[in-house]
Order: C-alpha cells, then structure tokens, then sequence
C-alpha cells in the first residue's frame, strides 16, 4: 500500500516536472511561463528567456530529476550528502561525489543528518517533519547560496517518499511565502529561539500553507 501511494505521488510529481520548475523560476524573480520551461528543458534556443532564466531552468532540472530518481530507486535520504549533491546542482559549485567523508566548509560529515528531524518513511506528519527540515537549511544558510531551494527540494523528496503528494508555490502565493519566510529569518536576527533553530508555531505555518497550495487534496 505504501509503496502504490509513493508510485502514485511520483507519477504526478513527474507529471508536473514543467510546473514545478516554473512555480521556482517565478519565486526566484523570472518571469517565465511553464511552456517556455518545457522549451528550454528540451533545448529550443527559441524559447522566450534570458540566458539567466535559461542556466536557472536547466540547473532546477537536473536538481528536481535527481531528487525524483532518488526517491523512485529508494536512496534518498535527509543528510548532509543529499543537501551537497542537490546544492551543487542548484548553483553549479562542487561537491565531494562519493558523499562520504569530512563535510565541506564548515559541514558535517556527509552522512550526518541534517538538522531538524530526518524524516522517516513512516512519520506521523511527513509534511510537517519535511517542511522543519526545509526551514532549518532556509534559516540557517550552509550554503554559499541556493539554501532555500536546496530545502525545498529536500522537503519535496521527503514528502514523496512518504507517499504524499508534491509541495509547490505557485506564482500568485509568492508574496505569503516570502511573508513566512522573513518572519523566521527576523526572529532569528534578533538572537532568539531560532539560534536553536526553527519553531514549531513556524513549522505548523508553513506546513498549512503548503496544504493550501493546489497541489495538496
């Protein structure tokens, strides 16, 4: 049963590769629409972009396919290797390929969990346990960029896997989205909790708003 519904989440996650891509291009600022995403995941050089938006489509690809090949083969996992490898794809920086071994700048060990929950298979709130994971890399920026959508595709992974359906952020929900996310950072600025990292009031708002999104039942 488990594994019918997580078949069923990639089927659609896969379905919507063009759509997932877009809704992230439009968070990051470009202007695009799904078609000219499909156009250039496939190569046209006619397809309405800037060579920008174009480098931001492709490394989203790469980025989403590999997440999606991970969860469909039952390799992917929430630790510092997985976070590097998508990182790296995301941004086009290095990573240590093996995933093993002393974690780079500052990291931990590839290994190593990342921080907040590793989400389970079997969690009793996969989205909630995922969206926690995906607002400790936004919060605390291991990254030299990139660290927002590095989380997100964690998380989408994570709730994949668990047989729910994909996350998104659609373009006209942009401004909610970034509304929660300042609310975090800012509480983290001030030194407070969030120096241990996110909160569960946190967690539940973005959790909700993610439900809320056209991608959820």
């Amino acid at each position: 049963m488990i594994a019918d519904a997580r078949s069923g989440a990639l089927f659609r996650a896969e379905s919507l590769f063009a759509e997932h891509i877009c809704d992230a291009a439009v968070l990051a600022g470009f202007d695009l629409s799904t078609d000219a995403v499909r156009r250039i995941l496939v190569g046209d050089p006619q397809a309405p972009a800037s060579p920008d938006a174009r480098i931001f489509v492709r490394r989203q690809g790469q980025a989403l396919g590999w997440v999606l090949r991970r969860v469909r083969s039952g390799t992917f996992d929430l630790t510092w290797g997985t976070a590097r490898a998508v990182n790296a794809l995301l941004t086009g920086a290095p990573h240590d390929r093996t995933g093993e071994g002393a974690g780079t700048a500052g990291q931990p060990p590839a290994r190593e969990p990342l921080p907040g929950v590793a989400v389970p298979p079997d969690a009793s709130d996969p989205l909630e346990e995922a969206v926690r994971v995906f607002l400790e890399l936004a919060v605390r920026r291991p990254f030299a960029g990139g660290n927002v959508r590095t989380g997100y595709l964690l998380a989408e992974g994570a709730v994949l896997r668990a047989g729910l359906p994909a996350i998104g952020v659609p373009g006209p929900l942009r401004q909610e989205f970034d509304d929660l996310m300042r609310r975090c950072r800012r509480r983290r600025a001030r030194g407070g909790p969030a120096a241990a990292g996110v909160d569960g009031a946190e967690v539940a708002a973005m959790a909700g708003f993610f439900r809320r999104c056209g991608r959820w039942p």
